[in-house]
């Protein structure tokens, strides 16, 4: 009954193109505890969880926050999976900051705060390989009571393609050419190179300078562990974030308007 409920509920969707006939299928979506996206074309505004005065959450705490928060969007405008909640995705982050901006005509909230997300980068220890996970269960996991400043993982239990911190420039500001054919870049755009290539654009042109967008990195792990993927905020040159702390954490939320 559910499925059939949701297959007619696409359909209308898919007919009309309205925003209620769309917040309907994510609604029935989250009910039955199926998965949902960011969706740019909806009706929307942008908020910040842990980003309050003296607000210091642990990533888990501010999970929890930004599921308390969206308790009442009846609407499941806010991305979920298996119908909870979760934080932004790296590219989401990206994709939210240049809808902002298109919007606005300026570098607003989202670009003026450094914005974790639910993706994650995993070193193997002892050597420069890594991978990026789009989103990572064990953050999604995560209880308010985790304290540490990152997760010991096994490196051989994540799928997906392999990196290489050799392979290419890590640590130091990039210039723009050389972010676009980045090979960690591009991983957490998730190989979108158009996307990359306009977000890179609009960074260095409202940065105006030669050097921007670093990609920051754990050298010579001891051991398997996983960070949570973050963007630093612009006047921080927009770097990726791959060795931030557990400990200090802030999501951007989608919120009804």
């Amino acid at each position: 009954m559910s499925d059939a409920k949701l297959r007619e509920l696409e359909r209308k969707a898919h007919r009309s193109g309205a925003a209620q006939d769309i917040f309907a299928v994510r609604v029935e979506r989250k009910r039955i505890g199926l998965s949902a996206g960011l969706d740019l074309c909806l009706p929307h505004v942008w908020g910040l969880v842990g980003a309050g005065k003296g607000e210091n959450l642990r990533f888990g705490q501010a999970v929890a926050a930004l599921r308390a928060q969206c308790v009442s969007d009846a609407s499941g405008l806010h991305p979920f999976e298996a119908g909870v909640v979760r934080p932004l995705t790296f590219k989401e982050n990206i994709q939210a900051r240049l809808a902002q901006y298109a919007a606005t005509g300026r570098a607003g909230s989202l670009w003026s705060s450094w914005l974790d997300s639910c993706s994650a980068i995993v070193y193997k220890g002892g050597s420069t390989k890594f991978k990026i996970v789009r989103l990572s269960s064990h953050l999604l996991e995560l209880p308010s009571s985790f304290r540490e400043s990152l997760l010991g993982v096994n490196y051989g239990d994540f799928a997906g393609p392999q990196l290489d911190l050799q392979n290419d420039i890590y640590n130091q500001p990039l210039t723009q050419e050389q972010v676009v054919k980045h090979e960690g870049w591009l991983a957490v755009f998730e190989g979108d190179k158009d996307l990359l290539k306009e977000y890179a654009a609009l960074v260095f042109g409202l940065l105006n300078r030669n050097t921007a967008m670093q990609f920051w990195v754990v050298q010579n792990s001891a051991q398997d562990q996983l960070y949570a993927l973050g963007v630093v905020d612009l006047v921080d040159n927009s770097d990726c974030n791959g060795c931030g702390s557990l400990m200090l954490s802030r999501f951007a939320r989608v919120c009804p308007p």
